[in-house]
This record gives C-alpha cells, structure tokens and sequence, in this order.
C-alpha cells in the first residue's frame, strides 16, 4: 500500500446465474423473511429483494377470490350459525314436543317435529345444518365468482392492512 508497487489484477471468476422465478402479485405473496445464511450465501447480483413488512395504513386490492376457498370458510360459517339457529328453534323445541315445524305440518298433539319423534328431531337437525350450509356455500361461491368478474371490469376492492 505504501511503497507503490502495482498488484496484478485477480483472474475473473465465473458466476453460476440462477434463473429468476415468475413475478407474483403483492397482494398474494407471502411475507417470508429469508434466514441469514441464505441472505449471506447469495451472490450480491442474485439477491432477490426482500419484501418490506406492512406499514401502517398501507392499501392494497383484492382483485381475485379462490372460489375453493369461499366455500370453505362459508360452509363451516353457515353450519355453525345453522347449528345455532337450528338447536334453537328446530331440535330443543322438538325433542320437547312443542316443535314449530310440527305444528306447522299438522303434527297437533305435539309429539316431535313433523310427528316423528326425537330420532325424526335429530335427522331433520343434521340434515337442515348441512344441506342449508352447503346450499350457502354454493350461493357464495357463485356471488365470489361475481366478484372476479367486477373486479376485472373496476378493479376490486381497496382494503387497509395492519402489521
């Protein structure tokens, strides 16, 4: 460094290049914070940037909604409000005698639900819970499939996210 000898310059060295992956949306990559080592053991040209957290009041769009997963979440939010609703109205009054579908159906001494008795009480329960939570689940998937296309025509819908 001080005496002002020149050093011969290093041989250049081959890189291997890593083929870039496909471009995903913002809104639907994950927030995955890579670990140190594979920060470290990636050539400085290669890294791939990493994806800052959410800020506070930061907006994004939801433009697409899985039809697959609509069903899900609607089916079990449907079957438990159902479940709910149903035990009120449907299975206690009729395992009691004093069903509402029964009187309704002519069932007038009071016997269970459509005059059927305890066991009728429950299969009608199940039965009303899981057809009617299905029944809705459909009914949503065909309103996110609404969506998507709406979405395609204005853009979707503008949401705030919270770190």
């Amino acid at each position: 460094m001080s005496c002002g000898y020149r050093l011969p310059a290093p041989a250049p060295t081959q890189t291997s290049v890593t083929p870039k992956p496909a471009p995903v949306s913002p809104a639907l990559a994950p927030l995955a914070v890579p670990s140190a080592a594979a920060v470290s053991a990636a050539p400085r040209s290669a890294a791939a940037p990493i994806p800052s957290p959410i800020a506070r009041g930061s907006l994004t769009t939801i433009r697409h909604i899985a039809a697959g997963s609509v069903f899900k979440v609607a089916f079990v939010v449907y079957c438990l409000l159902f479940g709910f609703f149903g035990c009120l109205f449907v299975l206690l009054p009729g395992l009691f005698g004093s069903s509402l579908l029964g009187s309704l159906a002519g069932d007038r001494d009071g016997l269970g639900i459509l005059g059927g008795g305890m066991i009728a009480t429950v299969v009608l329960y199940v039965l009303l819970v899981v057809v009617g939570a299905f029944v809705q689940g459909i009914v949503t998937v065909i309103a996110a499939l609404i969506y998507n296309v709406a979405a395609g025509w204005v853009g979707g819908v503008s949401v705030e996210l919270e770190p």
